[in-house]
């Protein structure tokens, strides 16, 4: 078993199931003392908490049919032994995960970071091809950020970040991709949507930041969004970079015609009108 939170959700087994109540009862003794041994519905069960650096990583069980015979002493000792090595690779595995997590994730945020981004973007734009279905890609900036910095100051422009974030959010299925791309810049990859169906989303994206004007700097300089959209056609042969360009532009499109707005990109390699 691993810990999960507060508790001890199981991770792996071999042999006969132990039956959940059966589990219930060993880890409800687990979570008030290191070891437990137990004679339950006609099994023997023993365990041991797996620690490191006094911490409980996880847990170990071994169970047999009581008709069997109990545990002897040799294997009681080498409950102890197993799980301390259990604790400590549990640890490092978690360590390594949350250093993974760090190289890939915005630190303001939690959004995916712009490297992780095209990463996985071109492992996405790949299976399009395999798959020929189209996706979406809508570029989000923010408008009039910068003036929320300037009259309330950096923290009060940090909560209009995690406000939008809250809203990208929200507006978002799962599988999709959301990525801070850098200040106030961000994208949200959309699959299985063409242009129509990705600009009703676009659409609700943008009625639902409404709710950032209460964040404005002031009156004269409401804090919203733009928004730029780009269809990536399977077959097209378009990286990452030229899709996220694409959105990118038409993005400013949008904010030249007078921000708040959305504008859809142009196929790859036309000129918009």
């Amino acid at each position: 078993m691993r810990r999960l939170g507060e508790t001890l959700a199981p991770a792996a087994s071999w042999g006969a199931p132990l039956g959940a109540a059966l589990l219930d009862a060993a880890r409800a003794t687990l979570a008030a003392a290191d070891q437990a041994s137990l004679a339950v519905g006609g099994w023997e069960i023993i365990g041991h908490a797996a620690r490191y650096r006094q911490a409980v990583e996880g847990a170990i069980l071994l169970w047999r049919k009581s008709e069997d015979g109990g545990f002897p002493d040799s294997d009681r000792s080498l409950l102890v032994d197993v799980a301390g090595q259990l604790g400590v690779a549990i640890a490092q595995v978690a360590q390594h995960e949350h250093i993974l997590s760090l190289s890939r994730t915005d630190p303001l945020t939690g959004l995916l970071n712009r490297r992780a981004f095209f990463d996985e973007l071109e492992r996405r734009l790949r299976r399009l091809e395999r798959d020929a279905r189209p996706a979406v890609l809508l570029y989000v900036d923010m408008d009039n950020f910068k003036r929320v910095n300037d009259v309330h100051g950096h923290r009060a422009g940090d909560e209009a970040i995690h406000a939008l974030c809250r809203i990208l959010r929200a507006e978002s299925r799962s599988g999709d991709l959301l990525v801070r791309l850098g200040g106030d810049e961000f994208a949200l990859w959309i699959e299985g949507l063409g242009s129509r169906a990705g600009g009703e989303r676009a659409e609700a994206l943008l009625h639902a930041a409404e709710a950032l004007k209460a964040l404005s700097g002031d009156a004269q300089h409401p804090l919203g969004i733009s928004l730029g959209l780009a269809v990536a056609e399977p077959g097209s042969g378009e990286s990452p970079e030229q899709l996220v360009a694409r959105a990118d532009n038409a993005m400013y499109r949008a904010k030249a015609a007078g921000k708040g707005g959305l504008a859809l990109a142009p196929p790859l390699g036309k000129v918009p009108a």
